[in-house]
């Protein structure tokens, strides 16, 4: 039998069709919007494209044009949540260079993803989201580079943040979480505390999660070698290629 197909660029095609009419023996015209190979759009917020196999299957088997679809498989963005500890006890200047580090590096080799990263600072016993989610590495250097310091850490507040931030996404493998701090939680409850809740509301990102110890100076206390553990997450020094 005669084979017709799909004209690129064309809205009419040409299938051929078991019949034993004249009509169908010389293929029956089936009229398309566009092409069926290379259309693509998002509906339901899943990437679809027309599927021109499925869409013949279709018409032979009921007589009737019905476009059909099939799913893209998208390359999905990386979500990097920096968590940074800027209270009085910090050396900031040396948590921004990590911080800038890790960004510019991760931007770098993961460039097919689309990083976009948010950052949410601690200082004065409160957690802001400082930056929302973006992709444009000048805006997250000059972020980094007006962080202040000063007041206390409250970690929970830091997680209530986050989880501001992630919500309704908690099932995606798209989040990352670092958090930067020496582990010396001293406002808005204790380090216990600051876990449980992030056992309660942020458990899905335990294995996506990260503590990088800044602790500096002597005494060392090895407060975030407790935080990791009650997170029950990775725990990085300085330096650390992630």
């Amino acid at each position: 039998m005669e084979q017709y197909l799909f004209q690129a660029g064309q809205h009419h095609a040409r299938i051929p069709i078991k019949s034993s009419t004249q009509a169908g023996r010389k293929g029956m015209q089936l009229r398309l919007p566009m092409d069926a190979r290379v259309i693509a759009n998002k509906t339901a917020g899943a990437l679809v494209q027309r599927d021109l196999p499925a869409t013949i299957r279709h018409y032979l088997l009921h007589g009737r044009c019905e476009i059909k679809h099939r799913r893209i498989q998208q390359v999905s963005t990386l979500r990097l949540i920096m968590v940074i500890d800027s209270s009085a006890s910090m050396a900031l200047d040396q948590q921004v260079s990590m911080v800038k580090g890790i960004i510019t590096d991760m931007m770098r080799r993961y460039q097919h993803q689309h990083p976009q990263v948010a950052i949410v600072a601690l200082l004065h016993g409160q957690a802001s989201c400082v930056l929302p989610f973006s992709g444009d590495i000048d805006t997250i250097l000059n972020t980094l580079a007006q962080l202040h310091t000063g007041g206390k850490t409250n970690l929970r507040a830091a997680f209530e943040t986050v989880l501001s931030l992630v919500k309704g996404q908690l099932d995606s493998r798209e989040h990352h979480l670092f958090i930067f701090t020496d582990g010396r939680v001293n406002t808005g409850g204790t380090l216990e505390e600051a876990a449980a809740y992030f056992k309660a509301h942020l458990s899905k990102l335990k294995k996506h999660t990260s503590v990088v110890d800044t602790e500096s100076g002597m005494p060392r206390l090895g407060m975030v070698v407790r935080l990791s553990r009650l997170l029950g997450c990775r725990r990085f020094e300085p330096g650390t290629h992630f």
